[in-house]
């Protein structure tokens, strides 16, 4: 079992929200069975092959962010071009429906349940929502996943420096 581990980035400027604050870490975990691993990889490389032609942009990586917010190369992407690789990958989803673990810590999250960390756990920083976050999430795969009958490879991209 596969298991890719990302951050969803957040905010950096000020929004009117008052639930989507640069305070918020939002980490997502996706499992694929070890078979699949192989063929995902090549299919990402290919699709990023592909944008060159497609959206005349060469993107290095698909950040939804990004895409989304027309940001870095997906400024340049034409028209409306830039939400189809969000039908792409909707569409990838709904074909394979792979499981998915969603962790989000912002101001509340603890303080809704008067808890508050003063500690490191295996280079985690708990006074911090980065490490707060990756860690509870962390925590929800370790406990969704069954018993180990088979290895576990746990790739983190995250940026995180812990």
């Amino acid at each position: 079992m596969h298991v890719a581990i990302d951050d969803t980035y957040g905010p950096i400027t000020a929004t009117p929200s008052k639930y989507v604050t640069g305070a918020r870490r939002t980490y997502v975990a996706v499992e694929f069975p070890d078979h699949a691993v192989d063929g995902i990889r090549a299919n990402i490389v290919n699709c990023l092959a592909e944008m060159p032609s497609l959206l005349d942009i060469s993107p290095t990586e698909f950040h939804f962010v990004d895409i989304y917010n027309r940001n870095k190369e997906w400024r340049n992407a034409p028209g409306e071009l830039n939400l189809k690789i969000f039908e792409f990958f909707a569409e990838i989803y709904r074909m394979h429906r792979w499981p998915v673990q969603v962790q989000t810590v912002d101001d509340r999250t603890l303080a809704d349940h008067a808890i508050r960390f003063d500690l490191s756990v295996d280079g985690f920083d708990l006074r911090e929502r980065d490490g707060q976050a990756l860690f509870f999430l962390l925590t929800k795969v370790k406990h969704r996943m069954p018993g180990p009958p088979e290895p576990l490879t746990l790739r983190i991209d995250a940026g995180w420096a812990g």
